[in-house]
């Protein structure tokens, strides 16, 4: 009977194991034909004036380097005319796109149809990689060396971005930024200062950028140890199984249950409040309701969230409920092992004066 009981214990502490585990599988999509279950989704917009200016700059370079890379050659449709046409050209910036963005890829909508879906393994969730990725992507499009594969002209693009980042961010850190800016805008005191404002406005522009990459590889490195300790916790559920099973005492199971579930639950917070405050800063970007104050504010994007960050919380709510089961039951564990030890050390005769 007391087998039994132990045997269902350990069922109930198997299955909500497996299912946190399972869990994970939805941040794997967005990456491929299968289903898209993201964590959120996003599309460019432009409500206010400076916004507007700012995307219709981009979409001007952008429908430049379209035509660029046709007149280049590049395409092998230079005979057809419909090549020039708008809606073939690079369009990530059209508010019409809709990307829904997980930890390991991002899929691309348009009127309700997905587009494509391609792995973000270098970028996470990080939106202006995901747009440089897009660009890179569309440009293999028009590229008749490219065309099948246009994977790889994406991940060049991404490539490209982080060292130009990079490089500006170092550059701006320094001196140069100020001296450049001095000495190609203007040498008058005036005019000096305004240039200097311009580049320190720049170049926390480009710390944001550089934040945003790496914010999004440190989540990202987070949740793959995330993972992996929660198959290693899993794995010590099996282990525990099988002991109690075989009816064997190791004192080391309690300890490896207790040390992995904290584990999990701690990598998993640090996932979930990051994650958290990623989302609130992209909803900072968002168009206000109050139409006075967004035709002023730095309005460029909206976003929702999406069933794969639903699905987390649910993930993360089952890991914190894990966290006083796996204790408890490893204390039984503990405890039992420790009377069996004290009754093979006591007298025959002792337990009889018990009885």
């Amino acid at each position: 009977m007391l087998i039994f009981k132990r045997l269902i214990v350990w069922i109930i502490l198997f299955v909500i194991a497996l299912t946190q585990l399972l869990l994970y599988i939805p941040n794997f999509s967005c990456r491929g034909s299968s289903a898209c279950l993201d964590q959120f989704n996003f599309s460019i917009i432009g409500s206010s004036s400076v916004t507007q200016d700012f995307i219709n700059s981009i979409k001007e370079f952008l429908k430049l380097l379209s035509y660029l890379a046709i007149d280049m050659g590049w395409s092998r449709d230079l005979t057809d005319s419909d090549i020039y046409r708008e809606e073939k050209l690079v369009d990530t910036f059209d508010s019409e796109n809709v990307y829904k963005v997980n930890y390991f890829g991002y899929c691309k909508k348009r009127h309700g149809e997905r587009l494509y879906c391609v792995q973000n393994w270098g970028s996470g969730m990080d939106v202006l990689g995901i747009l440089v990725r897009d660009i890179g992507i569309q440009l293999g499009m028009l590229s008749a060396s490219h065309q099948n594969d246009t994977r790889l002209l994406g991940d060049s693009m991404v490539l490209t971005y982080h060292l130009a980042l990079s490089s500006l961010r170092r550059f701006l850190r320094g001196d140069q930024g100020n001296a450049l800016s001095k000495l190609v805008i203007s040498k008058d005191d005036y005019a000096s200062s305004k240039s200097d404002a311009k580049t320190s406005r720049y170049s926390k522009g480009v710390d944001m950028a550089y934040l945003l990459k790496v914010a999004n590889k440190f989540l990202l490195l987070i949740e793959l140890c995330e993972l992996s300790t929660s198959l290693l916790f899993l794995t010590a559920v099996i282990c525990f199984g099988i002991a109690l099973s075989m009816g064997i005492k190791l004192r080391i199971i309690p300890l490896v249950l207790k040390i992995t579930i904290s584990a999990l639950a701690s990598l998993a917070t640090i996932t979930f409040t990051g994650t958290i405050i990623y989302f609130l800063a992209l909803r900072s970007l968002q168009p206000s309701k109050d139409p006075l104050q967004s035709s002023t504010k730095w309005d460029i994007i909206k976003i929702n969230l999406g069933p794969g960050f639903i699905i987390g919380c649910i993930r993360y709510a089952i890991q914190i409920i894990l966290i006083p089961l796996a204790f408890l039951i490893a204390r039984h564990y503990s405890a039992r092992e420790k009377e069996t030890k004290e009754a093979k050390i006591e007298p025959p005769g002792f337990q009889n004066d018990w009885l």
